[in-house]
Order: C-alpha cells, then sequence, then structure tokens
C-alpha cells in the first residue's frame, strides 16, 4: 500500500494532523494494515520535506486544539495526488491489491477526482496485464504456468471488483446519493 499517496490523497480537502490522517486512513481501509504513529509522523516529515505538503497554523478549527501540528498540501503536493489518482497502481506487473482498493475508496471522497475516471485507468492496466499473462500461459514449465495462472487469477479478481465499483458507483449516482 502506497501511504504517502493515502496521505496526500487524505489532505485533499483540508488540513489535518497526524492523529485525524491515521485515523481517517485506518477507517476507511478496513481489513487493511493499520498505520501506526511513526509512520505517519516520519512519512509526513518526508512529505514536509519533499514540498508536497506544509505545516499551516491551527485556528483550533474542527479537528485543531492549538497544540498538534497541521499538514496541508501544497500546490505540488495537489499535483502529485491527482497524478496517483490518474496512474494505474503498481510499477511492475503485480500491482498490490492494497493500493488498489485504497484509491478506489479514497477516490470515493476526494475533491476533483472522478471515482469512475480512476476505476477505469485501473481496469484498463488490469486487463494488459491479464492479457498478457495469457499468453504467457503456454509457455515455460508447469510450474512457471501455475505461476501465471495465480496471477491471472488475482487479475482477474480485481477486475470483477473494479465490475462491482462502478456498478456501485453508478447505482449511487442514478438515487442521487454521494458514492460514499
Amino acid at each position: 500500500m502506497a501511504v504517502r499517496e493515502s496521505l496526500l490523497a487524505l489532505l485533499v480537502d483540508e488540513p489535518k494532523h497526524g492523529y485525524q490522517l491515521r485515523a481517517e486512513h485506518d477507517a476507511l481501509t478496513v481489513g487493511g494494515k493499520a498505520l501506526n504513529a511513526g509512520q505517519v509522523y516520519t512519512t509526513l516529515d518526508r512529505l514536509e520535506r519533499d514540498g508536497l505538503v506544509a505545516p499551516v497554523d491551527d485556528d483550533g478549527g474542527e479537528g485543531g486544539d492549538g497544540r498538534r501540528k497541521r499538514y496541508g498540501l501544497t500546490d505540488a503536493g495537489r499535483d502529485a495526488t491527482l497524478r496517483w489518482f490518474a496512474s494505474p497502481s503498481g510499477a511492475d506487473d503485480r500491482p498490490s491489491r492494497d493500493e488498489l482498493t485504497t484509491k478506489v475508496v479514497l477516490a470515493l471522497d476526494a475533491t476533483g477526482v472522478d471515482e469512475l475516471d480512476v476505476i477505469q485507468v485501473e481496469r484498463h492496466a488490469l486487463v494488459a496485464r491479464l492479457q498478457a499473462a495469457r499468453r504467457d500461459r503456454t509457455d515455460g514449465a508447469l510450474a512457471r504456468r501455475l505461476l501465471i495462472d495465480a496471477a491471472a487469477a488475482r487479475l482477474e479478481a480485481e477486475i470483477a471488483w473494479l465490475d462491482r465499483c462502478e456498478a456501485a458507483v453508478r447505482a449511487a449516482r442514478r438515487s442521487g446519493r454521494p458514492p460514499t
């Protein structure tokens, strides 16, 4: 899972402090690996160093208590987040399902992101990987064919899940309810 990108996505709408980010991440990724506080703050330090987030003055508003350091996206952070939503998960042939599911769930609430576009980008990349796996299935020893079959089965499952996500989003839109 892409903790860095998840934290950036959670900052799209408003600045938050680390505790809020951790709680929202864990609530949205039920069944995923919970973040520990050290991981959140270390990632925030790196994001600040890289110019993607910056501390904001805490006026004690919603979620702020005047003592915690809150972070907001910089323009570069917003651009990086939108690029992440617009690109397929995983740099190799086996994307992380954690990243895929996290990205789709976070896209439901991210301002300026169309969740159906995110689903389409992911589906297109998965179908291309599945077609490549099916072409390679006839080559090699039994062990290699079985590994390719396993990868193909995972890809098919992820594509079927994206199909269900798309149907749910479209149904929510037809009913006038927000997809979240």
